[in-house]
């Protein structure tokens, strides 16, 4: 209808399989949406084929921490042509652990794989790759929840974080990422527990109540804490 813009529909396969073949590789999103092409269908959709060129894999590690690891794990992915897309890194007492998010085209992953005991031996790290497909369920309900961050800080008792997890659980809140620490607390030294939550709460879910049965677990445990729109 003249007058009434119309998104372009979506790309086939077919013709990401085209573009793949003659050479064009999207190692990253800002090259590919950078890529110069005339056609209009593909240049509104090229998120999507980044998103369908790539494959990834989750990269574990973990061993005796010492300068220059997180260079020569970031070096083994990139000489081979994978993008770290989202990671953790910590020192857990002289352990340094490592959680990686790769994404490349399969002859990058597959370059992943063989050299996987390459990077075991020259850095001295239990190294282990891990398939990263999205599940059907984890999107639907990714889609049918709000994230929300929950903070809360007290003094260091044992069962803080199994009496906060048993809590969201029976409210079908899924913990996104969970992030603690023990610090000694100003002047007086005493161990204080922090810890930092990103929640996906399910629109079923009535906030209120959430709300209402921390603030109950919370004043028997004496954590401060703090729940907001993530």
């Amino acid at each position: 209808m003249k007058g009434v813009s119309q998104t372009p529909p979506p790309p086939s396969q077919a013709k990401l399989n085209v573009l793949l073949q003659s050479g064009v590789v999207f190692t990253s999103l800002d090259f590919a949406l950078s890529f110069p092409t005339r056609d209009a269908r593909l240049q509104s959709h090229v998120p999507r084929l980044y998103a369908l060129a790539m494959a990834h894999v989750i990269l574990t590690a973990i061993g005796g921490d010492r300068p220059g690891l997180v260079e020569e794990v970031s070096e083994y992915a990139f000489s081979r042509g994978a993008n770290i897309e989202d990671s953790r890194m910590v020192n857990l007492r002289g352990q340094f652990a490592i959680m990686v998010l790769l994404g490349g085209p399969d002859q990058t992953v597959s370059r992943l794989r063989e050299d996987l005991g390459l990077l075991s031996r020259q850095t001295a790290l239990h190294a282990e790759l891990h398939d990263a497909k999205p599940t059907t369920s984890s999107e639907t309900s990714g889609a049918q929840a709000l994230p929300y961050r929950l903070t809360g800080t007290a003094l260091d008792q044992s069962g803080l974080v199994h009496r906060i997890s048993h809590l969201l659980r029976e409210l079908h809140v899924n913990i996104e990422s969970l992030e603690t620490r023990l610090r000694p607390a100003p002047y007086t030294g005493a161990p204080m527990f922090d810890m930092e939550l990103i929640l996906l709460v399910p629109r079923t879910t009535s906030l209120s109540q959430l709300r209402q049965n921390l603030t109950r677990s919370c004043d028997e445990l004496n954590v401060d804490w703090e729940l907001e729109p993530a």
